[in-house]
């Protein structure tokens, strides 16, 4: 009884301070992918040039038309354009020499199911 009346104190008091996306927020990364302000974000155990590889591969299986393309071994940027016209934004940025951070962006609030889509398409070349 005393465990659950001590739950239940916590997440109200997490509620009343604002932290609950804080805390949902680290839950999430604990287990991959997040999702936050329109972006998807996962961190991929891979250099940041197979990374890179992965992505574009993965957009043409996707017939996504890219407009930009910047990679070196520290960032890269991927701009293209779905056919409805929505913009997609991919950043790449390597946190070690074997693992690269990817942010997705589709469109211009943020599409979680194609940007899912586009990070499965590109996990296939991994």
């Amino acid at each position: 009884m005393r465990k659950s009346f001590a739950a239940v104190v916590l997440i109200a008091s997490l509620l009343a301070s604002g932290c609950v996306p804080l805390v949902i927020g680290a839950g999430a990364g604990a287990a991959g992918m997040t999702w936050y302000r329109g972006k998807l974000e996962d961190n991929l155990a891979v250099p940041i040039q197979k990374a890179h590889a992965a992505f574009m591969a993965g957009l043409k299986d996707l017939k996504i038309q890219v407009d930009e393309d910047k990679a070196d071994n520290l960032v890269g940027h991927i701009v293209g354009r779905l056919a409805s016209g929505d913009p997609v934004n991919i950043d790449f940025k390597s946190i070690s020499s074997n693992t690269t951070q990817v942010t997705i962006r589709v469109g211009l609030f943020g599409n979680k199911e194609y940007a899912e889509r586009i990070l499965e398409a590109a996990r296939a070349y991994l």
